[in-house]
């Protein structure tokens, strides 16, 4: 029971792979929760497969790979509380090998295997100059050193919380027609002195759950969504490939599941997020979403001989998170 040696897992500190992890590191399981890790061997595995999902995002290992996974008798029983409560019992751990004797579908073009997505990482609260709400605005929504363009949908609210962070808020003037441009006393920019630059730093992305949900509405509210009301998905289109993933983990640590492509028409990195939790006020209270908080099981291919790490943790049953979807592994 072993992944790839170059699968990413977060640890308490920063992402590792796998091959890196030590005896006393601590990782996470399926609720979100940290770990410690007890043992990690490394060897060679011959008979290696990936495990594909239906969000394109794959786990590699050796046969003996285990996952929690739900069929679909446990979806139907699930499907009865309707998002409103949480089943008691956790998915089965099942084996590479075991799926695939039962089979991955049991209807045609129907798939017999999900993944639920995990619980918001509990990650320790840290010690922030500027507040995440105010940070994810001025990142990802500014134009100049001390310009901020905000769609008018999101105008009052950001203008709200920029104030109640203490900040004076000049309007500009209209910004191609769908934002307004915005300027704060203090600078935002004079305040961040050394840490202008273009990927955002890295205590901002391992904050606590509140911290990073306040980051990503600062970040979604940069982004015009007049629909977003009434949706439970939302998608994110940028240029920039380490923004759209920069994105892709802050949602995936709250419990979202998502999908990055690659538009080859538009030469952009397109993500589609499906949360479980309100990210904007905008959007309402919680609403019964337990199919949205999983994952399906694609395929299960061979792939050549490779080198593969073996951990357990302290967990009862040993699992613990792995890659950019936070997947449950054994």
């Amino acid at each position: 029971m072993a992944i790839s040696a170059t699968s990413s897992v977060l640890t308490a500190n920063e992402w590792q792979y796998a091959k890196d992890i030590k005896p006393g590191d601590w990782v996470f399981n399926r609720l979100g929760k940290p770990v410690r890790v007890k043992t990690v061997q490394t060897y060679r595995a011959e008979d290696c497969c990936r495990v594909t999902f239906d969000d394109s995002l794959s786990v590699d290992g050796d046969m003996h790979l285990s996952m929690h996974t739900e069929d679909q008798h446990y979806r139907y029983a699930v499907s009865k509380y309707k998002g409103l409560k949480k089943r008691r019992s956790a998915p089965k751990l099942r084996s590479v090998v075991e799926m695939q004797e039962i089979g991955l579908f049991y209807k045609p073009y129907t798939k017999m295997f999900s993944v639920p997505t995990t619980e918001p990482i509990q990650l320790p609260h840290q010690p922030l100059g500027i507040p995440p709400f105010v940070y994810g605005l001025w990142f990802f929504g500014r134009i100049r050193r001390n310009q901020i363009k905000i769609p008018y949908e999101f105008l009052d609210d950001a203008i709200e919380k920029l104030k109640n962070a203490g900040y004076q808020v000049e309007k500009i003037g209209p910004y191609y027609g769908k934002y307004e441009r915005i300027r704060t006393n203090p600078s935002i920019w004079d305040q961040l002195r050394g840490l202008q630059t273009h990927k955002m730093p890295i205590q901002y992305l391992n904050g606590s759950e509140e911290q990073r949900l306040e980051l990503l509405q600062g970040i979604l509210s940069t982004k015009p969504c007049k629909t977003i009301n009434r949706v439970g998905r939302f998608a994110f289109r940028t240029k920039k490939k380490h923004l759209s993933v920069t994105v892709q983990y802050l949602s995936e640590s709250l419990g979202a599941k998502t999908t990055l492509s690659i538009d080859k028409t538009r030469k952009t990195y397109d993500l589609k997020v499906t949360r479980i939790i309100p990210f904007l006020p905008q959007m309402g209270p919680k609403r019964p979403t337990a199919h949205l908080a999983r994952r399906y099981v694609k395929s299960i291919e061979r792939i050549p001989a490779q080198l593969c790490v073996h951990i357990e943790t302290d967990e009862k049953d040993g699992t613990f998170l792995v890659g950019e979807g936070f997947i449950s592994c054994r």
